[in-house]
């Protein structure tokens, strides 16, 4: 069978709910495992328990920021503002350290919901869901990393340019 690829931005639902939609079709012709950017040395049931975690306290760093922002008029979908934009109303109003990371985490948030949504429907599906990146230690180091600095991270010392959709 051909390897199917879908091309993503962290940040863009659009092709998380493709392959949600997809799935189903997928396996009824034979496809059996499903693999994306997580660590190659997890389990599914680790995969998922991450996400969950990562899911709730991204969460709750919206629920945060949300009300620091109400006071001052900011009332709209924080995921929906610009990540310039955003990070100058976090970093004025919200949090003047980790402005960066907690931007990042709210632009990211609807996509791990849709995420969630894949998850479970590979998991009702019986679709065995496989990380392809990196052991879970390095890549917990660069994903921790300041978003500003996450390229030195990698350890790459030539001077191409990688890109990570």
């Amino acid at each position: 069978m051909p390897i199917v690829i879908i091309f993503e931005r962290h940040w863009d639902t659009i092709p998380k709910h493709a392959v949600k939609e997809l799935l189903p079709d997928l396996n009824k012709r034979g496809y059996e495992t499903f693999c994306f950017e997580a660590s190659q040395d997890l389990s599914f049931a680790e995969i998922v328990g991450r996400h969950k975690a990562g899911l709730a306290f991204d969460s709750d760093i919206q629920q945060q920021a949300e009300e620091y922002l109400k006071p001052i008029g900011i009332t709209r979908a924080l995921s929906d503002i610009s990540f310039s934009h955003l990070t100058d109303l976090l970093q004025l109003f919200v949090s003047s350290k980790q402005y960066l990371t907690v931007a990042e985490r709210i632009k990211q948030l609807p996509a791990s919901r849709m995420l969630k949504e894949v998850f479970d429907e590979a998991t009702r599906l019986s679709i065995t869901v496989k990380g392809i990146d990196i052991d879970s230690k390095d890549y917990d180091k660069i994903i921790s990393a300041d978003v500003s600095t996450r390229m030195s991270e990698t350890g790459r010392s030539d001077k191409n340019f990688y890109v990570d959709f």
